[in-house]
């Protein structure tokens, strides 16, 4: 799902600043907290698909983090581990890859 114009102006109007304000807490932990919740309830009020929304936000930081020192890329590379699940990131084992074959008793021949 593509975001269209409006959605991508609200989310680098409201979403982005939020987001890199929670992130610069001193409190790890509490930071990320904050921004996952953040992120999640934005996505949902507004029925966002959350993959576009990441997509578009790690984009936005990275070409931010360019031009302002303030901007920390590192946030580009850490936001999918906060706010995406492991489904969402990719991480869960691909239905599609063969498992491995169980050895058996005919196997043994």
């Amino acid at each position: 799902m593509n975001l269209n114009m409006q959605d991508q102006v609200l989310i680098e109007n409201k979403l982005l600043p939020a987001i890199l304000t929670f992130y610069e807490l001193p409190d790890r932990e509490k930071a990320e907290i904050f921004v996952r919740e953040f992120f999640a309830k934005y996505c949902e009020e507004r029925n966002l698909d959350r993959k576009a929304v990441y997509s578009f936000l790690q984009q936005r930081i990275k070409d931010m983090s360019e031009f302002n020192k303030n901007i920390s890329p590192k946030l580009a590379d850490e936001l999918g581990s906060i706010v995406l699940t492991e489904k969402e990131r990719g991480k869960a084992r691909n239905p599609r890859t063969p498992k491995a074959k169980r050895k058996n008793d005919d196997d043994a021949r």
